[in-house]
């Protein structure tokens, strides 16, 4: 969902389409959950898995969100308090995602031991994406400023995002942390396309060079080719 979006808009109906021979896979969170949806969609076919997406823009995925930004909450608020209930007997994991740097540490602290909380109690393994880079102009630019002038990407880079993603390794979570932030094989930009499209989105371009590590920590095993 978009920003503002009304509730009544998003199409719940994809998230009863529970598949009866394939694996039920969930991905939630806000929309730096989303920008991997392209990505996870063609891992999960290449697997046999059912994907199915329940994203918001703004929103941490959480229960009883009350966002400090301007997110639609109320599909947050649904999925914990009506649809995860009475449906995670059906889904195999959960996928999450989320700009974690929006949050304080004793907020994310507290909202790290709430979803923990609410899948143990229902035995259902979650995996968490971890936070991404960003920068302080949009990423566009900075390719072309490192290639026409040669100047550091990381002059632009927001320094928070470091710190968001060092405490996150750290964390109780840390074993199901799939840690994204920087990786030195990602490729930024190839004189066409650069790997983010804003100044923390990633395209699909950049998203899909993390294939072989989301397949490996989430999919696990060799895909079908």
């Amino acid at each position: 969902m978009l920003a503002n979006a009304p509730f009544d808009k998003f199409d719940r109906r994809q998230l009863f389409e529970f598949s009866d021979s394939l694996k039920n896979y969930l991905l939630l969170g806000d929309c730096h959950a989303g920008m991997f949806s392209a990505t996870l969609r063609n891992l999960a076919k290449k697997n046999n898995v059912h994907l199915m997406q329940a994203t918001a823009d703004e929103t941490f995925p959480v229960p009883g969100i009350r966002s400090v930004f301007q997110g639609p909450t109320q599909l947050m608020n649904y999925m914990y308090g009506s649809y995860l209930p009475d449906n995670l007997r059906k889904i195999d994991k959960v996928i999450l995602a989320a700009n974690y740097v929006s949050y304080g540490k004793k907020e994310l602290t507290n909202y790290i031991n709430q979803i923990d909380s609410f899948f143990s109690a229902y035995h259902v393994p979650i995996i968490v994406i971890g936070q991404t880079e960003g920068y302080c102009i949009e990423y566009p630019v900075v390719e072309v400023l490192h290639r026409r002038f040669g100047i550091h990407r990381s002059d632009y880079l927001l320094p928070a995002r470091y710190h968001a993603n060092q405490f996150l390794k750290c964390s109780k979570i840390s074993e199901r942390y799939i840690d994204v932030y920087n990786l030195p094989e990602i490729m930024h930009g190839d004189g066409y396309q650069a790997y983010l499209y804003d100044a923390d989105h990633m395209s699909t371009f950049g998203t899909n060079q993390y294939e072989d590590l989301l397949q490996d920590r989430i999919f696990g095993g060799n895909p079908k080719p």
